[in-house]
C-alpha cells in the first residue's frame, strides 16, 4: 500500500478516535444511568455507541441520494440498547424519575406513551423554535433503547415527512 494513502488512512481514524466520536457523552451515559438504577431491572449493555461530526461527515458518503435530506441535517446521534428482563416497575414511577432527570438537564417532554408492557418518551430541547436536540426513551420486559439526534431537526422531520409521501410546500423551516 502507498505510504500516502497509509498516512493518510491513519491521520483520519486518529482524528475520529481522538474526537471522541465513538463514545457517548457524559450528559447521555448520567441520563443512561439514572435510567438504569431506577428502572429496577436488570438490563445488561447490548449496543452502545455515538457518532460525531467528524463521523457523520464518512456516514453521508454512503448514503444513497433520497436519504441525504434526512442525513446531512444530523450532526451527531448517540445510540445504547440494553437487553435484560424488567421487574415489572410500574411504568408511571419509572416516567416520573426520568421526566425529573431530563428536565433537570434542560430537555422537554412531548411525547409520553405507558402501557402496563412499554414506556416511549420523546425529549427535546429547543431555541428560536428550531428543534437541535431529541432524546428518546424506550422501556419495555425486554429491552431499554436510548438514541439521542443532534442537529438541524426541524429539516430532518420535514424530509421523512417528505419521504413518506405526504406532500409538504417546499420551502425551508
Amino acid at each position: 500500500m502507498d505510504r500516502k494513502v497509509i498516512l493518510i488512512l491513519s491521520t483520519i481514524l486518529f482524528s475520529v478516535m481522538a474526537s471522541g466520536c465513538y463514545e457517548v457523552n457524559s450528559n447521555f451515559s448520567e441520563i443512561k444511568n439514572e435510567i438504569l438504577s431506577s428502572s429496577g431491572s436488570h438490563y445488561y449493555k447490548d449496543v452502545e455507541f455515538a457518532l460525531g461530526s467528524v463521523s457523520m461527515s464518512f456516514v453521508r458518503i454512503f448514503v444513497n441520494d433520497e436519504d441525504d435530506d434526512i442525513i446531512k441535517n444530523i450532526s451527531g446521534i448517540q445510540i445504547a440498547v440494553y437487553k435484560g428482563r424488567s421487574d415489572g416497575d410500574n411504568n408511571y414511577n419509572l416516567f416520573q424519575r426520568i421526566d425529573e432527570k431530563m428536565q433537570n438537564n434542560g430537555w422537554k417532554n412531548f411525547v409520553r406513551e405507558s402501557n402496563p408492557d412499554e414506556l416511549t418518551l420523546i425529549y427535546f430541547k429547543d431555541k428560536d423554535e428550531k428543534l437541535y436536540a431529541m432524546f428518546i426513551v424506550s422501556v419495555n420486559k425486554k429491552e431499554l433503547s436510548l438514541v439521542q439526534l443532534n442537529g438541524d431537526l426541524n429539516k430532518v422531520i420535514i424530509a421523512s415527512i417528505r419521504k413518506k409521501g405526504n406532500p409538504f410546500d417546499k420551502k425551508d423551516l
